[in-house]
């Protein structure tokens, strides 16, 4: 997109004060990209072994991804 100049550690970004608007938009589209496919279940899965769905916790699942792109706090 024509950003050269940003800047990454762990969870935290960073850039010139004048991409900072793209750069919002650019993380919160890669984020969705990268879990829309995957529920809750599937989280908690790959970080426990032993982790087993509860059919009474499936409100878990009704995030819909999509919502996030028009989040004003996921990246602020």
């Amino acid at each position: 997109r024509g950003m050269n100049n940003i800047w990454s550690v762990h969870d935290s970004f960073g850039t010139h004060a004048a991409d900072i608007s793209e750069m919002r938009e650019i993380i919160i589209e890669e984020f969705v990209k990268l879990h829309s496919n995957k529920g809750i279940d599937d989280w908690c899965s790959s970080m426990d072994d032993t982790w087993e769905f509860n059919p009474e916790q499936e409100e878990w699942d009704e995030l819909d991804i999509q919502d996030i792109l028009r989040s004003e706090y996921m990246i602020s």
